[in-house]
Parts: structure tokens; sequence; C-alpha cells
């Protein structure tokens, strides 16, 4: 409280001796030079004791740290990563048997992610429908060398 009462006692003879000052200056060419200084002077003694708090401000304030959401956020985008390269490589196989004009019941992607960040494919796998299962080794023949992907057809006789 002591602080408070003699900043306020600051301020005030401040604005005591700028009056005091503006009263005993001439009228004329410097009045607006005086002017612009007694304003610096006196927002310097209001903001004076600021000076101390500056120090303080960041004890009070406690920004919240992320880190452990950014692992999960790092998971969370990888794990979208594969179900996008999983869709798309399912839709390309789909087209291709349509193309071929075999129906199939099921298509598996066996991927992971590599060291290095890329999605690494390792086996697509392709359950034909019942009936169909004598086309196999065409099927696959066709689609490893189309996609350049080992494929494994299910249920092949």
């Amino acid at each position: 409280m002591n602080a408070v009462q003699t900043w306020t006692l600051a301020v005030c003879f401040s604005v005591l001796a700028v009056s005091l000052l503006q009263y005993l200056l001439p009228k004329g060419s410097m009045e607006k030079m005086m002017r612009f200084l007694v304003g610096t002077f006196l927002v310097c003694a209001f903001l004076y004791p600021v000076k101390e708090w500056i120090p303080q401000i960041p004890q009070w304030v406690q920004f919240p740290t992320y880190q452990d959401n950014y692992e999960d956020f790092s998971s969370l985008v990888e794990e979208q990563q594969m179900q996008a390269a999983e869709m798309s490589i399912k839709n390309l196989v789909s087209v291709e048997m349509n193309d071929l004009g075999i129906p199939y019941k099921n298509i598996g992607v066996d991927m992971d992610i590599e060291e290095n960040g890329s999605i690494g494919i390792n086996r697509i796998s392709i359950e034909l429908e019942d009936g169909y299962q004598g086309y196999g080794l065409r099927v696959c023949s066709l689609l490893s060398e189309k996609l350049g992907v080992e494929v494994e057809v299910e249920g092949n006789e």
C-alpha cells in the first residue's frame, strides 16, 4: 500500500511541476516542443512503477505447453495418412479388378511407415467371389505387373 501512495504522490508532484513550468514558459515557437517534452515526462512518471512488474509477468502468466499433445497429434496424422493411402490403394485395385471383369469380396493392404516417413506397401491381398478362384494366378500376375507390389489371392485353387 505504501508503494501506491508513493507513486500517487510522485505523479501529483510531477503534474504540479509541469503545470508550473508551462505557466512560466513564454508562448510562441517553443510551446509545441515543451508540450511534447511535458507529455513524455508525464507518461514516464505514470509508467515508472511498471518497470518493477515487467520481470514478474512471466511468473504471473503461465503459458501451457503442448509437448504431450504433440506426440498424440503426430500419431493421429500418421494414422490418417495410413488410412488415406489404404483407401487409395483399395480404389486403385478395385478399378483394375473391374477392368479385368473379375468380381471380388474383399481387398486387404499390408503396409507400414518406414523410418524416413514414407509409406511402404508390403502386400495386397484379394479375396475373389465364389466361382472365380480359378482366376487367381491371372489376377496375381496382372496386378503385380501393373502395381509393382506383391499381390496375393486368397482362396486360390
